[in-house]
């Protein structure tokens, strides 16, 4: 996927998180996503836009509270 994305600069692609089998933190999740030159990434469900990897962190929290462990981001390039 890595390859995939590397070679195509105007992809969007939608993930599945499941809360309970991620092995990073929220902010490990978001710079990675921010190191595959993704610059807009929203929680689907929530219709939240992401800004920052503390703000990753709290929706994360948040869905936990919620009981929601499984959600979708959507991430794009501009």
């Amino acid at each position: 996927m890595r390859n995939i994305i590397q070679r195509n600069p105007n992809i969007s692609v939608v993930i599945e998180v499941n809360l309970n089998r991620l092995k990073m933190e929220a902010h490990a999740l978001f710079s990675r996503l921010e190191a595959f030159g993704f610059e807009e990434i929203y929680a689907i469900e929530p219709r939240i836009y992401v800004e920052s990897a503390k703000e990753m962190s709290n929706i994360l929290d948040s869905l936990a509270a919620q009981r929601k462990y499984v959600f979708n981001l959507l991430c794009t390039r501009r």
